[in-house]
């Protein structure tokens, strides 16, 4: 609050000394300190009142309320953006599991009605029985 020294603190007690006298310095010192002491006090309190009236803590209460919120409904957003990712992934796999299980090893039998796909060669080395 206020950028005082020890050499600003050590000119005003000698500046204190050689008005005041060193026979009544120290009742000097007490007086000060007491007035110091309930002017503290009379502003603590103007401050305690000034708070209750216009409710401070009241909109301090709303405001780490509406924090508390803000953080559930973007936890809330997150699980959803999650949820719907998940769904996708699962979606995604139910498609591909059913078309592994609609032809599991690309050679349809011919009575079965389903037309036969050319499915594409995989480069694979060649067995000793194919020699």
């Amino acid at each position: 609050m206020f950028d005082i020294g020890f050499t600003e603190l050590l000119i005003v007690a000698v500046v204190a000394l050689l008005v005041v006298g060193p026979e009544r310095l120290p009742e000097a010192v007490k007086t000060a300190a007491l007035w110091l002491g309930r002017a503290r006090g009379m502003l603590t309190e103007a401050k305690d009142t000034i708070k209750d009236e216009i409710g401070m803590d009241d909109i301090h209460q709303q405001l780490h309320n509406e924090n508390v919120l803000n953080d559930l409904k973007q936890a809330q957003e997150k699980i959803d953006q999650t949820k719907n990712s998940i769904r996708s992934f699962e979606a995604e796999a139910m498609e591909q599991l059913k078309q592994s299980v609609e032809s599991p090893s690309g050679q349809d039998t011919p009575g079965q009605g389903t037309p036969k796909q050319d499915t594409p060669k995989i480069n694979t080395p060649a067995s000793e029985s194919d020699h």
